[in-house]
């Protein structure tokens, strides 16, 4: 077999591979990574590290006229964005100016993790609707919480931003709000799905139970997907479960852009190859990657991806473990 050839069965087989474990993992209405040739312009998912212009990804963002939007797809102002606010952002292509990569941004869609009440605060966590939250000297507070963990008390709502570690069931935050209980209209859990059971309509995500009665499950769900639950603030739980009003996959804002970035932690592995694997809950196609630490990844390592993505793949060019 010749060198041409040898090439093309590998891309042929990364391909297949690639679409079965997708499948698996409830992904098969997703294309194949390689199909297509990604679309013009930048996508970056990750937390908001600085201001003047916004910083994702190291990347200088221009937002003064981008369309913002919570997870919801509810219309927010930009300066409403804040430090340690985890986003989505669809953007013109990176270019290089005065010795630092820009590009404008033309939508901002900021999504958390957790929005609830409080159960209970320790030193460096707290408990959210029965979730382990760890925070650390890079986590970021509203200004209404001016001590930090000191300021919150048991029973208190509050919004945070950050990432699922599906390895410790814990949830790791870039930045915690205190939000008005009144004006709070749901509940939020995100994170890696497991034991779900789509007849009885039970799911887990993190330490916490879902009921939810399917009408018509969301396409692709599946154990180790990264779902967004809504839970309407009326409802009790059962115990330790609550019921879910409505769930939905987390995937990117857009499906093909020739420069996308992704820094979070890894949410799904591929058992079949350890160069297939999912970040945030986005497929990773890191077959032709330079990637010294794919062969030891595991669940919650954090990492950062650059590459492109390609019919909602992230076909990644450089990987490296984020600090």
């Amino acid at each position: 077999m010749n060198k041409a050839a040898k090439k093309a069965c590998i891309a042929l087989c990364s391909g297949i591979l690639l679409a079965a474990w997708l499948t698996g993992c409830g992904g098969g209405d997703e294309s194949t990574a390689g199909v297509g040739s990604g679309g013009t312009g930048s996508y970056s998912g990750g937390p908001i590290t600085g201001f003047g212009s916004i910083v994702v990804n190291g990347i200088h963002f221009d937002q003064t006229t981008a369309q913002v939007t919570d997870a919801d797809n509810q219309p927010r102002a930009a300066s409403e964005l804040k430090l340690g606010m985890v986003v989505q952002l669809q953007g013109s292509p990176v270019r290089t100016q005065a010795g630092r990569q820009v590009a404008t941004a033309e939508l901002i869609q900021l999504s958390s993790e957790l929005l609830g009440p409080v159960d209970a605060i320790g030193a460096n966590s707290l408990t959210v609707m029965g979730q382990t939250v760890l925070v650390d000297s890079r986590t970021h507070f509203s200004a209404d919480l001016p001590a930090g963990l000191a300021s919150l008390v048991a029973s208190d709502v509050v919004e945070v931003y950050g990432f699922h570690d599906a390895a410790s069931e814990s949830y790791v935050a870039t930045r915690v709000e205190k939000r008005d209980a009144l004006m709070v209209q749901h509940y939020v859990v995100k994170g890696v799905l497991k034991n779900l059971d789509l007849g009885t309509g039970y799911c887990s995500i993190g330490a916490q139970t879902l009921a939810y009665a399917w009408q018509s499950p969301p396409p692709g769900l599946a154990n180790g997907r990264v779902a967004r639950a809504l839970i309407n603030v009326s409802t009790l739980p059962m115990g330790s479960v609550w019921t879910a009003q409505s769930m939905t996959l987390n995937t990117p804002l857009v499906a093909n852009r020739d420069d996308a970035t992704v820094d979070g932690l890894v949410t799904n592995l591929s058992p079949g190859n350890h160069r297939l694997f999912s970040v945030n809950g986005i497929a990773v196609d890191a077959v032709s990657a330079s990637c010294a630490v794919c062969s030891t990844l595991h669940l919650g390592d954090h990492l950062k991806v650059k590459g492109r993505l390609v019919d909602s793949v992230l076909v990644a060019s450089e990987i490296g473990l984020s600090n």
